[in-house]
């Protein structure tokens, strides 16, 4: 047993949007632990002095709902101290409501305009007054009104007067488990402060009341279609963080009947969902506060660097957690990682080097605290010869600069992904870097076509930045890169100094149609005429012992033939 104090249970003494969702609660509530099953095997509130079942009773009292608790059954005489000394039964206490009193006018008028228009629906069928519906339940009912709606069956059940609880839920259970669906309605129904029979109709239908008031009244005799107000509650979530909670507003709508839902799974009729809508909103409460608190285990371990491995799972949940660390946890965080650095195992400055990346491109701040963590790292994973994973060309690129790629792509045990790939699509000619990257976008594009990057590949781009733009000058039919007037500068600077690729030079030069160029000799006086394609071929025999970096193959898939350029 839980001890309650019903004052604090029942307290309702709220600011505006949180008052109907605290009714909300206790309505439920109240249904809860009147259910036949929860009393039977004793699940539900108990007296703490009899241990017998309790109800949840309510009322109006200075204008506020007022619930409390009551005996559901009448204990022997002395049995029970806090029994309410009320010895009415049921019956007792409903015959002094109705006093003998037969059916009030109003009650019979809305049963008719109802059940007239109900007539008039075209696809309504057998409408019957207090009809007899036997074996309905373990007993027979006698509905106001009855109607064969398109293939389903409808009960509607006028109530203008006081009715007790536990008599609408045996009614809904009774006719939801006979297959046919139960509208609940009322005259006008004051959002602001609903009776506790419209409450309990309320939670019990989706959280939709239907009302026939003076304007559902007027819109059916204008129609000649039966038209009800419906009032539904709207839930949304109030974010405040860990206070974060449920809260709603009441909405009003007139409709014509036929435009109701009909939910077979849950047999309810209703106009907006929301049962549905209340699940998502508690959902997203529970999240918010999930993500809060481990937002607050992150914050603790990346105050305790020192004294903690590095696990997957704490790994994951800090890179998720990165645009909620602040710049003091930032600052902490960096110094920690600094401080550190040398006595902490490889797999953790693994993750922590991708923490201050991702903490630089999603923040855009400490990118020269990133840039010495890089430097420290490759210095020693170079010594070592050991590599660096979680990370990607893409990391160190928008961190530092593409200029001294170089020196990492060995070192990364995937230097391309698909994420990388697409980070260098993104260059354009107009970028201030461009130049820097077009040896990356080229080599992104053999990534694309093999999907892998071979040592030796990866090698040659890693030791040959001037040489990839000498051959992507030969692609295009013009220098890149350098501050040359022609190409015949170019076709210089690699018979001088590059000797290692004039056999590639010289194949786009032949492929792309640009020999004759090379081969045009200009007499300069006093100096010795030059054909730099004639050079080129010998340079490029006397150079066949050098090391093969590239095949054709490869070459044709980095330089297409169709002259594309290396951004495009």
């Amino acid at each position: 047993m839980i001890y309650r104090e019903s004052a604090k249970l029942f307290n309702c003494d709220y600011d505006p949007i949180n008052k109907d969702v605290r009714i909300t609660f206790l309505s439920e509530l109240r249904t809860a632990a009147k259910q036949k099953k929860a009393i039977d095997s004793r699940h539900t509130f108990l007296c703490g002095c009899c241990k017998r079942p309790l109800k949840i009773a309510g009322g109006n009292e200075g204008g506020k709902k007022c619930f409390h608790f009551m005996h559901i059954e009448i204990p022997p005489k002395g049995d029970c101290d806090y029994y309410e000394k009320v010895s009415f039964t049921k019956e007792e206490i409903k015959a002094m409501i109705f006093n003998g009193r037969t059916e009030s006018l109003q009650h019979k008028r809305t049963k008719e305009i109802i059940s007239n228009a109900l007539k008039q629906e075209p696809s309504i069928k057998n409408v019957e007054i207090e009809k007899v519906a036997k074996h309905v339940g373990k007993t027979w009912r006698r509905p106001d009104i009855r109607a064969n709606f398109e293939d389903k069956t409808v009960v509607f059940e006028v109530q203008l007067s006081s009715i007790f609880h536990h008599v609408i839920l045996e009614r809904n259970d009774a006719y939801r488990d006979n297959g046919w669906y139960i509208c609940w309605i009322f005259d006008d129904v004051n959002e602001n402060n609903p009776k506790m029979r419209e409450l309990d109709a309320w939670v019990n239908n989706n959280y939709n009341l239907f009302g026939f008031d003076d304007k559902a009244e007027e819109a059916t005799a204008k129609s000649g279609r039966l038209h009800l107000t419906v009032k539904y509650y709207v839930f949304k979530v109030i974010e405040e963080g860990l206070n974060s909670r449920l809260g709603g507003t009441w909405q009003t709508e007139t409709v014509q009947f036929s435009e109701l839902t009909f939910d077979s799974n849950k047999m309810m009729v209703y106009l907006h969902d929301s049962g549905t809508e209340k699940q998502k909103c508690e959902s997203r409460i529970q999240s918010i506060k999930k993500s809060i608190n481990e937002r607050q285990k992150v914050i603790d371990f990346i105050h305790n660097i020192p004294c903690w491995a590095f696990p997957s799972e704490m790994f994951e949940r800090v890179l998720k957690h990165i645009n909620q660390i602040d710049e003091e946890d930032v600052d902490l965080l960096f110094t920690s990682i600094i401080d550190n650095l040398r006595s902490l195992e490889a797999d953790a400055i693994n993750k922590w080097l991708k923490v201050v990346c991702e903490i630089v491109k999603s923040k855009g701040i400490e990118a020269q605290v990133a840039k010495y963590v890089w430097n420290e790292v490759i210095d020693t994973f170079e010594r070592d010869k050991r590599k660096i994973d979680y990370l990607t060309l893409k990391d160190f690129c928008i961190v530092c600069g593409p200029c001294n790629y170089g020196r990492v792509l060995n070192l990364l045990i995937t230097p391309f992904d698909d994420e990388t790939s697409t980070f260098l699509q993104s260059i354009k000619v107009e970028n201030k870097d461009f130049v820097d990257y077009a040896p990356l976008l080229i080599l992104n594009r053999y990534f694309k076509d093999k999907r892998c990057i071979p040592e030796r590949v990866a090698q040659f781009f890693s030791e040959k930045a001037n040489q990839i733009k000498c051959l992507i000058s030969a692609q295009q039919g013009k220098p890149f890169g350098y501050k040359y007037k022609d190409l015949k500068s170019v076709a210089n600077l690699v018979c001088n100094s590059y000797h290692d690729i004039a056999l590639l030079f010289l194949y786009l030069i032949d492929r792309n149609g640009y020999a004759s160029e090379l081969s045009k000799v200009k007499k300069n006086y006093g100096k010795k005429p030059v054909n730099h394609y004639h050079r080129l071929m010998e340079v490029a025999k006397n150079a066949e012992q050098q090391p093969v970096y590239l095949t054709m193959e490869e070459l044709d898939i980095m330089f297409p033939k169709n002259k594309a350029k290396p951004h495009q």
